[in-house]
């Protein structure tokens, strides 16, 4: 008796699950890291931000903790 190879997501819920759709959930910030990985934190979650044009720096404060951007394009971030 041969084992049956499990069904694929695709295969149980067809190509567009319901329990996906746009808008569905809240807005997703992603942040890119220097080592490639990217990190994503739920928008509603973000406390309060502050931008220093001066140290082109980005501070955001956010439920788990803080948030440092840095760099010539850390307002665009913003």
């Amino acid at each position: 008796m041969s084992a049956r190879p499990p069904l694929s997501l695709r295969e149980q819920y067809g190509p567009k699950p319901t329990a996906w759709t746009e808008g569905h959930f809240p807005p997703i910030v992603r942040f890119w890291t220097d080592d490639g990985s990217c990190w994503g934190v739920p928008f509603h979650q973000a406390i309060a931000m502050n931008y220093n044009p001066r140290a082109q720096a980005l501070l955001i404060h956010w439920s788990l903790g803080s948030i440092l951007v840095t760099g010539p394009k850390a307002e665009v971030f913003l």
